[in-house]
């Protein structure tokens, strides 16, 4: 991880008016930060170390953005990478902080699931988000906010979204999985 951070951070120094380099380099330090520290995963256990990779990957993409905001794959890495921060915010107990990082990915992600309404991965993210978001908000067991409405509200959407992509790829092993977590 040290020497993939060091060789990312040269690069992400050199990527200066290469948009494609750098959501490139925003996808690996998502990667990067997924290692050190998501709790929806095996991880290193490095929170810090987690919260600066994605607030990295968050910086490039967000330039990347604003020269090419019309991009929905850029616009999707932004939303990861603004849930990879508010899951890490979780994990340090800025439980409010994180709240704000979810409904930037959510903006995102809802206005690509409208502008892409057959595209499956879009929805498959967004219900992803919003079950995070839940947790967030009231999930049992895990630090929130005492949102329990909140919670209901996200995880209600969620399992509506799970339903329909099942509708539609009723073989998605993945779907039924992330239907029954939701559940």
């Amino acid at each position: 991880v040290k020497r993939g951070l060091a060789s990312l951070d040269g690069l992400s120094r050199e990527s200066q008016g290469d948009p494609a380099l750098q959501r490139e380099l925003a996808v690996a330090y998502q990667r990067v930060g997924d290692v050190q520290g998501n709790s929806y995963g095996s991880n290193l256990g490095d929170t810090e170390g987690a919260l600066k990779s994605f607030r990295t990957s968050v910086e490039l993409l967000e330039r990347v953005a604003r020269t090419d905001s019309l991009n929905p794959a850029s616009q999707s890495e932004l939303a990861v990478s603004y849930k990879g921060v508010a899951g890490m915010l979780n994990i340090t107990g800025d439980l409010r902080a994180a709240l704000v990082q979810f409904e930037r990915a959510l903006a995102i992600q809802r206005r690509l699931v409208a502008r892409y309404p057959a595209n499956m991965e879009y929805r498959r993210a967004l219900a992803t988000l919003l079950l995070e978001l839940g947790d967030s908000q009231g999930g049992v067991g895990i630090a929130n906010v005492g949102n329990t409405d909140g919670a209901l509200a996200s995880y209600r959407e969620a399992i509506a979204l799970r339903e329909m992509i099942l509708v539609n790829e009723p073989q998605d092993v993945e779907g039924r999985a992330g239907l029954a977590s939701t559940l």
